[in-house]
C-alpha cells in the first residue's frame, strides 16, 4: 500500500521530465522483460492458450497500455492527490463491471467496502495536501477514463486468470522445475544375479 501511494508522487515527478507515452513504454518494457524471464524460470513456458490469446492481448492493451497512457497523461495536469482520489473509485467500478462480466456478484458488503475505501482515501488526501478538484476538468476526465479502463481489465480478466491458475494446479507444475519424465523400468531380480547363477 505504501508503494502504491508513493507511485503517484514518483510518476508525477517522472512525467515532468519524460513524455507520458515514452515513460510508459520504458517502464513496462523493463517490467515485462523481467516478468517474462521469471515466468519462464518458474513455469517452464510462456505460451498462452490459443482460444484465449486474442482476448488476453486485448485486455493487456486495455489495462497496461491505454490505462497507463491515460493515467500518466492526466497526471501532467492535475496534482498527485487528486489523481489518487479519482483512481480510488476503481474498486467500486470493478464491483459493478464484475456483475456485467459475470465474474463476481455484487453484495452489500462489497459495495460498502468499496465506498468506505474511497472515503478513506479522500479523508487522508484532504487532511494532508488537500484537494484541488476542478482545477483541470480535462485532466480529471482523462484520469477517470483511466480508472474505467483498469476496472474493465480487472473485471473481465478475472475468468481468464482463474482458468489459467486452475490449469496450472491440474498440471502439477512446481516452481523452477519441469514436469518429471516417466519412471524408468525396474530391473528384474534376475538382472542383479551374477551371470553364473542365472537360470538358463
Amino acid at each position: 500500500m505504501v508503494l502504491w501511494a508513493a507511485n503517484f508522487i514518483v510518476v508525477k515527478s517522472a512525467v515532468a521530465v519524460l513524455p507520458p507515452v515514452g515513460f510508459t513504454f520504458l517502464r513496462f518494457s523493463l517490467a515485462s522483460t523481467t516478468l517474462l524471464i521469471l515466468l519462464r524460470w518458474r513455469e517452464g513456458s510462456i505460451g498462452l492458450p490459443r482460444r484465449d490469446l486474442i482476448a488476453i492481448c486485448a485486455l493487456g492493451a486495455l489495462g497496461f497500455g491505454l490505462y497507463q497512457i491515460l493515467w500518466t497523461t492526466g497526471l501532467t495536469t492535475i496534482p498527485a492527490g487528486d489523481s489518487a482520489l479519482i483512481i480510488a473509485v476503481t474498486p467500486v467500478l470493478v464491483a459493478f463491471f464484475a456483475v456485467l462480466a459475470r465474474s463476481d456478484s455484487l453484495t452489500p458488503g462489497k459495495l460498502v467496502g468499496g465506498i468506505v475505501s474511497f472515503a478513506g482515501v479522500a479523508l487522508v488526501i484532504a487532511s494532508g495536501q488537500g484537494l484541488n478538484l476542478g482545477g483541470s476538468l480535462a485532466g480529471e476526465a482523462i484520469t477517470l477514463l483511466a480508472a474505467i479502463c483498469w476496472a474493465l481489465f480487472t473485471a473481465f480478466g478475472a475468468p481468464f486468470l482463474r482458468r489459467s491458475c486452475a490449469a496450472t494446479r491440474r498440471s502439477g507444475r512446481r516452481p523452477g522445475r519441469r514436469s518429471p519424465g516417466p519412471p524408468s523400468s525396474p530391473r528384474s531380480p534376475q538382472a542383479s544375479l551374477p551371470r553364473s547363477t542365472r537360470p538358463t
